[in-house]
């Protein structure tokens, strides 16, 4: 589990020169941050405040001289899934922390202090909040006080970016949204800390309302007896499975609650 000084993960991915494509390994990193290290435990730490998924590895023999030359690299990068439009003003932040793996890990834990009491909350006033969407389309660029939303196909769903929350400090989903055209039911999955895919008994249900008024949706995830200990991805299904085409939603606001009422 992160923040509570658990053993660290060591990934280990080599790409040896001539032996094919490269292939880098991907990972959730549950604090937020990775650091290449060498064999004395100091190095380079990569943090991230809005991901905390990653990708890296080596290019290069282990016995490569090293120098401004050497074709020996280490790679790594935080990433997110985003919608890039042609005219879009994309802005991400970054931190890089030299020092040994104590500090790194220390100073991470002195920004997560500061609002270690902060659920995900994406309010989509300017932008998509790092939302990635798979068969749905929006208005496009600029995002303006919501998410415009209709469908391409059915099954299609929102997903949001890797976080870690406990479920018991976060009984409730809040989807502030209006919709049109047919009523239905909407679905909130959630993905457990520890497990690779989502399951379908792991879900949450709400009833659309489509009178074109922008409502606040609470849904109870805790009503599944599968929502419970760590909790670090939603996957919601806005419109109803076999909705017609017209259907739309704007939706404002999604954000985890920490009470049930």
């Amino acid at each position: 589990y992160p923040f509570i000084n658990d053993t660290v993960s060591y990934v280990e991915k080599d790409n040896i020169p001539g032996k094919g494509a490269i292939e880098w390994q991907y990972w959730h990193a549950s604090e937020g941050w990775t650091a290449c290290l060498d064999s004395k435990g100091n190095g380079l730490g990569v943090w991230s405040p809005e991901t905390q998924f990653f990708a890296g590895g080596r290019f290069g023999r282990k016995e490569d001289t090293l120098g401004t030359k050497a074709q020996a690299t280490t790679y790594i990068s935080p990433l997110t899934a985003e919608v890039l439009d042609h005219n879009i003003e994309f802005v991400y932040d970054y931190v890089l922390i030299a020092g040994s793996l104590e500090e790194i890990r220390s100073f991470v834990y002195k920004q997560k202090k500061k609002d270690k009491e902060r659920l995900p909350d994406y309010y989509f006033f300017k932008d998509r909040q790092h939302i990635a969407m798979y068969g749905l389309r929006d208005n496009g660029w600029p995002v303006k006080e919501g998410l415009d939303l209709r469908k391409e196909k059915d099954g299609a769903y929102l997903l949001t970016s890797l976080s870690v929350w406990s479920a018991s400090a976060a009984p409730c989903l809040e989807i502030q949204a209006a919709y049109s055209g047919d009523g239905g039911k909407g679905r909130v999955y959630f993905l457990p800390f520890g497990q690779k895919d989502f399951d379908s008994v792991q879900v949450a249900e709400f009833t659309i309302i489509p009178d074109g008024k922008m409502r606040k949706y609470r849904i109870p995830l805790y009503s599944s007896s599968t929502y419970k200990d760590k909790i670090i991805q939603l996957k919601i299904e806005p419109f109803p499975l076999h909705s017609a085409d017209g259907i739309t939603c704007k939706i404002k606001r999604i954000r985890l609650l920490q009470r049930k009422d």
